[in-house]
């Protein structure tokens, strides 16, 4: 991955799936813009990939315009499998999901789902078509989107002032941002050590990586008051100066 996202030119023709978060790629919250949409749509048709496509979070962004599902690009349908949930947008107590496989895999899935008695609640499925048939779910996701934008921008400002030479990254989407530390001696682990003795959770992005690690903080801010946001900076800045080797 790059500052756009997973790159289709890195995958081999010998790869036999492809798993893609293209409207927030985690952790790095890159989207996926659409010319790479369409490449990987076409490596995977002439490969024979299957590409799953994991909408965790799509919809919430903040500011850019929305991007085609890989789902929704000509010739997807053959080799693309769409996946969301109501974890992020409603909540994961509700335990469920949704599939919309390649309509040649379709009798494998189904006989998968009986063979291992997968279902979801009918009491739940039915209350959230409920929600989509009034017009509800929509008006809960505008709500949420609002009170995250402000959370996210709140936190954007407050990072910007305490540590005005760090980039921070994945802000156009998703409910988190990365903290991308200048040094590369930094030791990222270690400062989420210390802001968890602080009561603040955050995870350490080098974790993610399975090559030379890059450091940097990966913050979520779904559950962060506006209030908390000035308190969190600062313990930010302060565990970021302490990793710096003197």
């Amino acid at each position: 991955m790059d500052d756009d996202g997973l790159d289709p030119a890195l995958l081999h023709d010998s790869d036999a799936a492809v798993y893609v978060t293209p409207a927030h790629h985690y952790p790095l919250g890159a989207r996926m813009p659409v010319a790479r949409r369409v490449e990987l749509v076409q490596r995977a048709r002439a490969w024979g990939q299957l590409v799953v496509e994991d909408d965790y979070d799509g919809e919430f962004r903040y500011g850019v315009p929305p991007l085609p599902a890989l789902r929704s690009i000509r010739g997807a349908e053959a080799c693309t499998a769409y996946v969301g949930t109501a974890s992020k947008i409603l909540t994961p107590d509700l335990g469920l999901a949704w599939l919309v496989p390649p309509r040649p895999v379709l009798p494998a899935v189904r006989e998968a789902q009986d063979s291992l008695s997968l279902g979801a609640s009918p009491v739940a499925a039915r209350a959230l078509a409920h929600l989509i048939d009034t017009g509800a779910l929509g008006r809960h996701l505008a709500r949420a989107a609002r009170l995250y934008h402000a959370r996210r921008d709140a936190l954007v400002a407050a990072l910007s002032a305490r540590l005005p030479d760090l980039r921070v990254s994945g802000v156009e989407a998703g409910l988190h941002l990365v903290l991308l530390l200048a040094d590369p001696a930094a030791d990222d682990r270690a400062t989420a050590s210390r802001l968890l003795e602080r009561g603040i959770r955050v995870e350490a992005l080098s974790d993610y990586y399975l090559a030379t690690p890059r450091a940097g903080l990966v913050i979520g801010y779904a559950r962060m008051p506006e209030s908390r946001v000035t308190d969190v900076a600062r313990a930010v800045a302060a565990a970021v100066a302490e990793a710096v080797p003197r």
